[in-house]
């Protein structure tokens, strides 16, 4: 890889295959981690600063040693992944929400057991009336219990086969 071009489209591979890897559309751990160190250290990073972390560590890494084409491709995904994360913050606070939502209604056309269909209008008559802001850890938790359900899902039916 020489060119920028190949460069970035082999972070865009990166995040497919981790995707894949993880079972899922697309691999957003980051805003999880984030939580969680913030909830270990009373701290208050958000995604957006979890994500440029990452980008600092790839840049660090790739002053050390001989040339490794993986810091740039790793650097130019968080990059990207840094500015989808910025551009739903500036969104409000429905905007991870609403992502989600968008995500597990794909999901509902290959996994419909009843708990996940509950869980999924819960979330949208939360998603589409006007609500006081949902705390962060309130929506976490909500994101936390589908994901779970899909989860269960996946798994009493792949014991099926």
């Amino acid at each position: 890889m020489t060119t920028a071009p190949e460069i970035l489209q082999a972070g865009i591979d990166a995040m497919a295959d981790r995707a894949a890897t993880r079972d899922t559309d697309a691999e957003r751990s980051m805003a999880r981690a984030v939580a969680t160190y913030n909830a270990l250290t009373g701290s208050h990073l958000t995604e957006v600063d979890g994500w440029q972390f990452m980008v600092c560590l790839k840049m660090a890494r790739s002053r050390g040693g001989g040339h490794n084409p993986d810091d740039y491709i790793d650097g130019a995904a968080y990059a990207a992944l840094a500015g989808e994360a910025a551009h739903s913050a500036s969104l409000g606070p429905y905007a991870v929400l609403a992502r989600e939502y968008e995500r597990r209604e794909q999901a509902r056309d290959t996994v419909v057991p009843a708990e996940v269909n509950r869980r999924l209008n819960a979330l949208e008559a939360v998603a589409h009336k006007p609500v006081p802001v949902i705390e962060a850890n309130e929506l976490e938790a909500r994101l936390n219990s589908i994901e779970a359900a899909i989860g269960a899902a996946r798994r009493g039916r792949a014991g099926e086969s």
